[in-house]
């Protein structure tokens, strides 16, 4: 996908947003056809797919990592839209990971407790691509709609820091967090995790190891379309190998520039669904997108939290994968609502049951 300027990305935004509000009919006859599964998509996520598709982004074939990079956050920038509603204070931190210090972005609404909750959030991208800019507006977004706090970190990428570098990093920067709680206006007891794709692998794998250290679990974890199985794959996979953003191709590029040759890719710290017991994880809400070559696996995941006693709430999104970034749909915004709401409800304490 090309890297459209900087400075006309607000004239392709701004033109791209009324085509996604056209009525149903007039949508439809503009949108290319798609394969097989495009009718489960709501209609602005349809012609999303196939604009996307005319724009090249089902493929990196022959595109160096750092142009990838640098596309992933001029696409956000293009796709993205902001949706403030209440206002928010935006600061930059710095937290400890595995092998330094590393990047930390925190939004607080206005009108948050202090010490309140925290959702941390680990970014998307495969472990190749993405950052604290790519998800900068979806965060601001979540934040405000939520009313809770949100702290974006910024783990090492792959294929300069392969695997284990992306949950050492996490988990390291979680505990440095908890450690510093009332330094940053948070209530330890109430911190969430939580992640999109890659960035859901990150924070399902996150509580796994808190859990075989025997440490308190997150209050809640929150997994929009995760990477659960890179050992494997399902019919989702099949179904939407192309014409729907996220392909096959690409998802075999992640996979191979994050895990060393040799590393065994049913480790539950790579493939956390492979995890011989899940009983004791937080309280989870996992939304999948319908036409994803991930959607198999997350839902599966939320069968064996549910199956070992863990509450989830699994959501599956008219959508296409990566549909958190995209909210200049509005399909996306509604579900970015459900979210926001999901969310407030996870960081609420709740009596015990009597």
């Amino acid at each position: 996908m090309e890297t459209i300027p900087a400075w006309l990305t607000p004239f392709f935004r701004t033109g791209l947003k009324a085509t996604l509000s056209m009525p149903t009919p007039v949508l439809g006859k503009i949108t290319d056809e798609l394969p097989s599964g495009a009718e489960l998509l709501a209609p602005d996520q349809r012609f999303l797919a196939s604009f996307l598709r005319r724009a090249g982004a089902e493929s990196v074939e022959g595109i160096p990592v750092e142009v990838q990079r640098e596309q992933t956050d001029g696409s956000a920038a293009l796709v993205g839209d902001r949706v403030v509603e209440r206002g928010l204070t935006v600061t930059e931190h710095r937290v400890e990971g595995s092998g330094g210090q590393l990047r930390m972005r925190l939004y607080r609404p206005d009108d948050a407790a202090r010490p309140g909750p925290l959702l941390v959030w680990f970014h998307g991208g495969g472990w190749v691509v993405g950052s604290i800019a790519s998800h900068d507006g979806s965060l601001r977004a979540l934040a405000s709609g939520s009313g809770v706090s949100v702290a974006s970190v910024e783990y090492r990428l792959a294929p300069e820091h392969p695997w284990p570098a992306a949950p050492d990093d996490c988990l390291a920067a979680w505990r440095d967090i908890k450690g510093r709680a009332g330094e940053l206006g948070v209530d330890p007891a109430r911190m969430l995790v939580g992640g999109d794709s890659a960035g859901g692998n990150l924070a399902m794998v996150l509580c796994l190891e808190l859990n075989w250290a025997d440490e308190a679990m997150p209050l809640a974890a929150v997994l929009l379309y995760p990477v659960t199985d890179l050992a494997g794959k399902t019919a989702s996979y099949n179904q939407f190998a192309r014409g729907f953003f996220l392909s096959e191709e690409k998802m075999d590029f992640y996979r191979d520039s994050y895990l060393p040759e040799g590393i065994d890719r049913a480790d539950p710290r790579v493939s956390p669904l492979r995890a011989k017991l899940l009983r004791g994880l937080p309280s989870t809400y996992l939304a999948t997108a319908a036409a994803d070559p991930l959607r198999d696996e997350g839902e599966a995941l939320a069968g064996r939290l549910r199956d070992e006693g863990v509450e989830v709430e699994l959501e599956r999104v008219p959508a296409i994968h990566g549909w958190f970034n995209m909210t200049i749909a509005p399909s996306s915004r509604i579900a970015l609502g459900v979210l926001a709401s999901q969310v407030a409800r996870l960081a609420t304490p709740r009596s015990p049951a009597t």
